[in-house]
């Protein structure tokens, strides 16, 4: 009997999930109305479309975008305890996970919030590595909220049909 670690396993478990992994990019056409007279209510996304004025409503510059990903990475987490999450995150900055993902698409901001979302993905992978999270629950993160999805291993997917010829009828007796 091979007795293997917790850890070891995860770890296995891990890399065999991430093996099924690929990337696909995530869009949002709208968003469902928000009850916050701060907020736009209806968000739509294009990804030739200008600075959003919902977007601004967030970050007022650049540089205040920046400010609120070094304060979210930096010393928010540690404080309350928490990992990198898209939801923490949207929450940190008082928006919802689908205007957080269709900000993405911003021309100002999607550039910086894309390595945020990266810089994430990033973290919850070393926190499987060490087991620390569980790889079904690192596939589920990465396929709901960093454009991962599942693609088919080449084998299976059959270009050709398979033809027996000469022994089968004798096998199928």
């Amino acid at each position: 009997m091979i007795r293997v670690s917790a850890k070891i396993l995860a770890q296995y478990l891990l890399l065999l999930s991430l093996l099924f992994l690929t990337i696909s990019p995530v869009s949002f056409i709208s968003l469902n109305e928000r009850t916050e007279s701060t907020k736009i209510s209806t968000i739509k996304t294009n990804k030739s479309h200008k600075p959003s004025l919902a977007a601004r409503t967030v970050f007022l510059s650049l540089e205040e975008c920046k400010t609120k990903l070094d304060e979210y990475f930096g010393s928010y987490l540690s404080d309350k305890g928490e990992i990198a999450d898209i939801e923490s995150l949207a929450d940190f900055l008082g928006i919802t996970r689908e205007e957080l993902l269709s900000f993405m698409n911003d021309k100002e901001y999607g550039g910086m919030l894309k390595v945020a979302r990266n810089r994430i993905a990033k973290i919850k992978k070393q926190l499987a590595f060490n087991g620390k999270l569980q790889a079904t629950v690192l596939a589920f993160d990465l396929k709901n909220n960093h454009g991962y999805k599942d693609k088919p291993e080449e084998s299976e997917i059959e270009s050709d049909p398979v033809v027996f010829k000469g022994q089968t009828k004798k096998w199928a007796n």
